[in-house]
């Protein structure tokens, strides 16, 4: 009768204790080869979690603008008027937000007793939670300025905490400093700007019921309106764009295979005498898979969290703004999961090849 025996697990337990210790003495005889496949993988996962994020940042845009409706009006329009229309657009259900932008005017801005003259914009504040920023709250007498402007208008007072202005003699604080945006700017609420008669030129919609545009329209007929294409044109650049970074995204994962497997390869022919002595010491065909799984994982995992550290630097020290702040973190954790899956999985069949002068 054939006795069925099982593993012992106080034996597993032992045997990866050993294989751990056995991978900490490869890696420090083979420090170059080991730093070389860590940072391969790290900088790859790096640039793949960047370039995925994009794709998602270009989806919610694709999103967006699906939503989102934009009108000008040939014939300007009171604001006070339209903000009656958008009163009872409002309560009809037919949107869900919407953002008057008024004619910008040039007008003399003084500080500190220098006068120039700059573009001031009129803006609904409900435009900025359109655009995500809820950490925008235009009040009255609060206005929101490019840092470019602001270096130009408060010099060696640009960090004076809320910096008051005279715009067309009348006084206003400075409220938001926007240190990522380019242009001479300044943007106050519609309802508290220094002139009278503001005049609306757009208006953009959030609305997901196609037969509110008629309506809407059919409101605004006196002003004669138009439906701007930007919807379209703005979702095909995006569609364009995340075609080629899908591209990207796989020629990355593609190369960081090819890095890894090359180099690990090369790791493991430096280590032959190692593989003849476990073999003569009785290492099987399993006990080798597992040296070499436990082996792919720690290398990755420590890539892993190389990769996020070079995130935190490129947040740090480069400007993202171009990328759309594209940085997502469980995007950040599963796409690093997923790689790590993929080239466990490659190394897999690449051990069906893996013979070192020796049969296991």
């Amino acid at each position: 009768m054939k006795l069925i025996t099982y593993p012992n697990l106080e034996v597993e337990q032992k045997m990866i204790g050993a294989f751990f210790k056995i991978i900490l003495n490869s890696w420090k005889h083979n420090k170059l080869i080991t730093i070389l496949i860590v940072l391969s993988v790290s900088v790859s996962l790096t640039f793949l979690t960047i370039t995925v994020s994009s794709i998602k940042s270009q989806i919610n845009n694709i999103e967006y603008f699906t939503l989102t409706k934009t009108i000008t009006f040939k014939k300007n329009i009171l604001t006070s008027e339209l903000e009656k229309l958008k009163m009872k657009w409002k309560n009809e259900h037919l949107i869900g937000l919407a953002s008057i932008t008024a004619n910008p005017r040039k007008l003399p801005i003084e500080y500190n007793g220098k006068i120039s003259n700059y573009y001031v914009s009129p803006y609904d504040p409900e435009q900025f939670q359109m655009d995500g920023r809820t950490d925008i709250d235009l009040k009255n007498n609060e206005v929101y300025i490019s840092v470019q402007l602001a270096s130009k208008l408060l010099g060696s007072d640009i960090n004076v905490e809320n910096p008051k202005i005279i715009i067309n003699n009348k006084a206003y604080i400075i409220k938001y400093i926007d240190k990522e945006a380019v242009g001479d700017f300044i943007t106050l609420n519609y309802k508290d700007a220094p002139f009278k008669n503001v005049e609306s030129n757009h208006v953009q919609l959030v609305t997901t019921n196609d037969q509110a545009i008629s309506v809407i329209m059919n409101d605004l007929k006196p002003y004669k309106p138009v439906l701007d294409d930007l919807e379209t044109s703005t979702k095909n650049d995006a569609h364009k764009l995340i075609t080629f970074l899908v591209v990207v995204a796989v020629l990355l994962l593609v190369i960081a295979l090819i890095n890894f497997i090359q180099l690990y390869r090369y790791k493991l022919s430096l280590d032959e005498n190692k593989w003849y002595v476990l073999t003569l010491l009785g290492a099987n065909k399993k006990a080798i898979q597992m040296y070499i799984y436990l082996e792919c994982l720690g290398l990755c995992l420590i890539a892993f969290l190389l990769s996020s550290f070079e995130y935190a630097l490129f947040n740090q020290f480069i400007d993202l703004t171009v990328l759309k702040q594209t940085f997502n973190l469980s995007i950040f954790i599963i796409l690093n999961i997923v790689a790590i899956l993929i080239i466990m999985i490659v190394v897999s069949f690449f051990m069906k090849k893996f013979k070192m002068k020796f049969n296991f």
